[in-house]
């Protein structure tokens, strides 16, 4: 609590004790008087009959609404046994009263009491809890992501598995009311259980848990070859224990793939290899029939189906369907219906296949003339009806001779149904997460508490309040008021490489966002003056070398020093091979970004990666590339010059200037493959030479207003990957073996506390010397300066390190 509300608090107990001794006084003088005879007045005894919410870290201002009766304008509201700040608690009815517990309270449980001076008094006891929020991680999403796959539990029906695609798998023990991280892996889709042990699990991209997910392996198949390159699709035998198989392709001309067989569950030597003779080998997927596993099902990355009738040892081409075969079903209740369907990018109907004896083929077109999804058809069987979903859901009760849409649902990449359970359908959304109808698909309901499968690019803390924080993810922009504890949608949208600056906030007005979100004929800039609640789009124009081709804001950086300035990265490429032969260009505004100018360089560069400004020199500014070194102008953006690159390294990924020093600039360099060289760098003189610091940090680095200024980054190298700082200019590192690595970091002070938000896809990290499993999102850590002080209830806050 700042000074100001330690003032208001004490106001406020001044207050009641002045007027109980003016009550006191009243009395004793006119004790004696005679007096009429009147009714005793009606005293308004206020109550308590709710609290919300009930529990709040007490690193975050957490405002409060309590309920009950008899409240007045002068009602007060203790917390324990010290009031809250009068001076924000407003009275909104007789029955409402807002508050703010203020950061920094002592962790515990509070009783919560409403006041009404010479009146009475109310209260609920154990109403507020207060749990430690300082010098911990925080954590409460955004959640959701692209949800790739949804598996029921085939023997438990409320317990559900989701795999956000190269996130990792989650999984929910409640009927997908509340998700846990189960694997943070990058993987496609493909959860596999054995036919007898269903704590032996697979994972299509060759994992193995033989304890229900608790450890994790990775099967050795074919025998390991450098860089030769090999994808797999695991399925288990439904009703044989220990049988796995795998549908292997390559893209090396000189190996082959095919499917094969392990009756060892997937132990390296018991693979036998079930389609020599075949000429298409380069198998993506393998079904195998769950009532009779004799019937087998295959498809290659060039369309063709096969199926074997006794177990692999015989195969057939059935059809061509004319693209990469990416999911096969069997009906469980016919005994040779079958379901095919294809992935392209050019994804029209009708790209799902039947065949009711596995020989003839004939396409389905569920709904003509849609977009169906670059992955194809997922599809769910109960005895009387089909459920398909991929850009919308539909049922079929008639085998698929005709459909029926499903009101509500935008899109379901993966689908799945349980024959116990007919009237639950869960189905997994191509950015929003899973969503679950409990009546037969009549309504749904998003059920993403807890599912950490977004990828934070961009984190951005508003500069005049630090619990108000921005972040890109895939599905778009997200915004938060209090600290990331909970998070809405700014109904923006995704789109575009999730570069980690496309956003930014301006530092003068800090309700203005300035979004690189592309637009499909030009290159342009969104501009929200609401804090992200409506947009208008800037238009650039490119040089007239570059007009026909297509850009992008890669990088936006308003300068901390000189209101309405802004410098960008504009990635630039040809239509026909933009990432491969894409360029940088800088621009710069003077407008708070209504109008733009090309600035340089005046040689073709590799795209901008960040910007830095010198924090004592405004007109030194740095530019990193991810191809050309890094540049910097000394006069403000005017010309701009190549420094000497660090060892040569020319991959130079973020830059961050020294908050008290002028002319210092850290740089973390890479060649792309890894090298020796590779790894943190500083300059002290603008990046004229340069010192190499430490091997194997990188991600972005970020100074911290600690005193003195911490320097924060991500390791990756060995058996870690997570947070590393530095309070002495990079000279030594600490892990901070709690906290997952990041990919974007924001921070910002009001000087009393410091505040770190960091972005990450998540990961293992270390608690109290146990290995924990983090999911993605946005993360919090709050420290008190030295000067700091909290006075509800009257202790000192201590410095946290």
């Amino acid at each position: 609590m700042n000074k100001r509300s330690f003032a208001s608090v004490a106001t406020a107990l001044l207050s009641i004790t002045a007027l109980l001794i003016l009550l006191a006084l009243m009395a004793w003088t006119s004790a004696d008087a005679p007096t009429p005879a009147r009714a005793a007045p009606l005293l308004a005894v206020p109550t308590v009959t709710g609290v919300a919410p009930t529990s709040a870290p007490n690193d975050l201002d957490t405002p409060l609404v309590v309920t009950g009766t008899g409240f007045t304008t002068s009602t007060l509201v203790l917390l324990g046994d010290d009031p809250l700040p009068s001076g924000e608690v407003g009275w909104v009815s007789a029955t409402v009263l807002t508050a703010t517990v203020p950061w920094g309270t002592e962790p515990g449980v509070y009783t919560v009491t409403v006041f009404n001076p010479g009146e009475g008094s109310g209260s609920r006891p154990n109403a507020f809890t207060v749990t430690q929020g300082l010098g911990v991680w925080t954590t409460n999403g955004p959640y959701g992501g692209h949800i790739s796959q949804i598996r029921i539990h085939p023997d438990t029906p409320t317990t559900v598995y989701a795999v956000a695609l190269q996130m990792g798998v989650f999984v929910s023990y409640d009927g997908g009311a509340n998700w846990q991280p189960f694997l943070m892996e990058g993987i496609g889709e493909g959860i596999e259980f054995d036919a007898q042990d269903r704590d032996i699990m697979y994972l299509g991209s060759g994992r193995r848990t033989m304890d229900g997910g608790q450890t994790w392996e990775t099967l050795t198949i074919h025998t390991p070859i450098p860089f030769k390159g090999w994808a797999y699709h695991l399925t288990a035998d439904p009703l044989q224990a220990g049988r796995l198989y795998a549908a292997a392709n390559t893209p090396h001309p000189e190996l082959k793939g095919g499917i094969l067989r392990s009756d060892n569950y997937g132990e390296y030597g018991s693979w036998i290899t079930l389609t020599e003779g075949i000429s298409d080998t380069q198998f993506t997927v393998i079904a195998v029939h769950p009532a009779d596993n004799d019937t087998l099902l295959a498809g290659t990355e060039s369309g063709n189906l096969y199926y074997s009738l006794n177990g692999g040892q015989d195969w057939h081409w059935a059809t061509q369907i004319e693209e990469t075969v990416s999911r096969l079903f069997f009906n469980p209740y016919e005994p040779l219906e079958a379901w095919a369907t294809a992935c392209r990018e050019d994804s029209r109907s009708p790209w799902l296949h039947k065949s009711t004896n596995l020989t003839t083929w004939t396409p389905i077109d569920i709904d003509p003339g849609q977009t169906q999804g670059s992955n194809g058809w997922s599809l769910g069987f109960l005895p009387d009806k089909i459920w398909a979903g991929a850009w919308g859901v539909y049922t079929s009760t008639n085998g698929g001779d005709s459909w029926t849409p499903v009101p509500d649902p935008a899109g379901a990449m993966s689908l799945d149904v349980h024959p116990d359970r007919p009237q639950e359908i869960y189905f997994g959304e191509f950015t929003n997460g899973v969503f679950k109808s409990a009546d037969g698909g009549n309504t749904w309901q998003e059920t993403n508490q807890g599912l950490a499968g977004v990828n934070p690019s961009s984190v951005l803390v508003a500069p005049d309040d630090l619990q108000t924080i921005y972040v890109k993810i895939d599905p778009g922009l997200f915004k938060s008021e209090n600290g990331g504890q909970s998070w809405r949608s700014l109904n923006f949208g995704g789109g575009g490489f999730p570069a980690r600056t496309k956003l930014a906030i301006d530092p003068f007005q800090p309700n203005r966002l300035y979004f690189g979100h592309g637009c499909p004929d030009s290159t342009c800039l969104w501009i929200s003056d609401d804090g992200g609640e409506s947009w208008t789009v800037v238009t650039v124009t490119l040089p007239a070398a570059y007009a026909s081709w297509g850009g992008g804001f890669w990088t936006l950086a308003p300068h901390p020093g000189v209101p309405g300035q802004i410098f960008a990265g504009v990635q630039v490429g040809p239509p026909e091979d933009f990432w491969d032969q894409s360029e940088g260009l800088f621009y710069s505004s003077n407008d708070y970004g209504v109008t733009w100018n090309h600035i340089g360089p005046t040689q073709p560069i590799s795209p901008v990666r960040e910007i830095a400004f010198d924090s004592q020199n405004p007109n030194l500014i740095y530019i990193a590339t991810q191809g050309s070194g890094l540049w910097k102008s000394t006069d403000g953006g005017q010309s701009w010059v190549a420094t000497p690159s660090p060892a040569g390294l020319k991959f130079i990924e973020t830059v961050a200037t020294h908050p008290e020093i002028g002319e210092t600039v850290y740089v973390g360099a890479g060649d792309g493959l890894g090298g020796p060289d590779c790894g943190v760098y500083v300059s002290d003189d603008a990046g004229e030479t340069w010192t190499f610091l430490s091997f194997g940090i990188g991600g972005q680095l970020l100074f911290s207003p600690t005193m003195p200024p911490t320097l924060y980054g991500g390791e990756a190298s060995g058996q870690f990957w997570g947070l590393v700082r530095s309070t002495d200019g990079g000279q030594t590192w600490q892990r901070m073996v709690d906290a997952p690595y990041p990919i974007s970091l924001a921070t910002g002070t009001d000087g009393e506390r410091v505040v770190l938000y960091i972005g990450t896809p998540g990961g293992m990290v270390q608690v109290t010397l146990e290995d924990v499993l983090r999911g993605a999102g946005v993360y919090r850590w709050t420290s008190r300066l030295p000067t700091a002080r909290v006075y509800l209830p009257l202790v000192c806050r201590g410095y946290a390190p």
